[in-house]
């Protein structure tokens, strides 16, 4: 299984090879027609019910695409940077969405997509990480982003690993998480109520303290 989503209605969204809908007592959802027809990676549910999966049009490169509730392919969604490895994808309440996209193979950059798969050039994606890419996006209430990866400055700003935007793309200068040593980045991500994120990862120490795997960021 790649990945699974509870809708609102109690009916649950599985990726496992295409997408299936079970409803709430575990059965096959008959009414939920699979129309992808490849491997699905990763879904996220829009608040209108429509559906956005990644799938896997090469082992390489995987694509976005747009389900209807019913399961049909959404001919109004038309994706930009169609072909391009998708790393990462954060779904915002206006609408638009967040992904991270490897389109010049040399590593993803974070970049905004409006509803309707067309690129929003108002968001500031460039030049993002000087190295690798984004590997994880957390979507603060605020409207501010989280992002980590394998970089070591994003945006021009030395923020390894971890670095914070603002809704618009521009580093969030207040925020420093300072570094972390042996291991590749610090994701996955977890923001809990009052604020603080937990972040976990391969690493041993954050800020000179010995703190392996697991620690906690005030905001």
């Amino acid at each position: 299984m790649n990945d699974l989503v509870v809708q609102p209605d109690g009916k649950i969204l599985v990726a496992s090879g295409l997408v299936y809908r079970l409803l709430p007592n575990g059965t096959h959802d008959p009414t939920f027609s699979n129309a992808v027809g490849t491997e699905v990676r990763r879904i996220q549910l829009q608040p209108d019910g429509r559906i956005l999966a990644v799938v896997e049009q090469s082992p390489f490169n995987p694509d976005l695409v747009r389900l209807m509730p019913n399961g049909e392919l959404d001919p109004s969604f038309s994706f930009d940077l169609s072909g391009y490895s998708i790393d990462a994808m954060e779904l915002l309440p206006s609408g638009q969405i967040l992904a991270a996209v490897d389109y010049n193979g040399t590593g993803s950059k974070l970049l905004r997509f409006n509803s309707d798969g067309t690129q929003d050039n108002t968001f500031n994606c460039c030049p993002g990480p000087d190295l690798g890419g984004v590997g994880r996006i957390l979507l603060q209430p605020d409207g501010r982003i989280l992002v980590s990866g394998t970089f070591n400055a994003y945006n021009g700003a030395a923020r390894p690993r971890l670095v914070r935007l603002e809704s618009n793309g521009n580093v969030d200068l207040s925020f420093d998480a300072g570094s972390s040593s042996s291991g590749p980045n610090l994701s996955p991500m977890l923001l809990r109520a009052d604020g603080r994120i937990l972040c976990s990862g391969t690493f041993s120490t954050v800020q000179g303290q010995n703190i392996p795997g697991l620690v906690q960021l005030l905001p």
